[in-house]
């Protein structure tokens, strides 16, 4: 009996939906990850979208952003190691100011 892993992957084949399957579960461990390496900023980084092996992770303010750019090696390494070199190749950090009403990118 094949077990439920094989099964599922298998499904997302036939039906041309397993990179949409891949990158939501992706973005599910980047989050996990972001929650351990950021345990005070867990609720204010989140990554929200990963297109073309490009991952991105937003940030409530600056300070939180420059937080995110000291860890983003350890991200893409843990991610890599999950999910392959190829899933994941760089991480863009985007932030918002609300003062500022403009977004900035680090």
């Amino acid at each position: 009996m094949e077990n439920l892993a094989d099964l599922l992957k298998l499904r997302l084949n036939t039906h041309n939906l397993s990179a949409s399957a891949l990158s939501a579960q992706t973005l599910l461990d980047a989050n996990r990850i972001l929650s351990t390496l950021l345990p005070k900023g867990a609720e204010t980084a989140k990554a929200y979208r990963l297109e073309q092996t490009r991952l991105y992770v937003s940030a409530e303010n600056a300070v939180l952003a420059q937080e995110l750019w000291g860890i983003q090696a350890q991200l893409l390494q843990k991610l890599q190691a999950s999910h392959g070199e190829k899933a994941v190749s760089k991480i863009i950090i985007k932030w918002f100011d609300p003062f500022d009403g403009a977004q900035g990118q680090s």
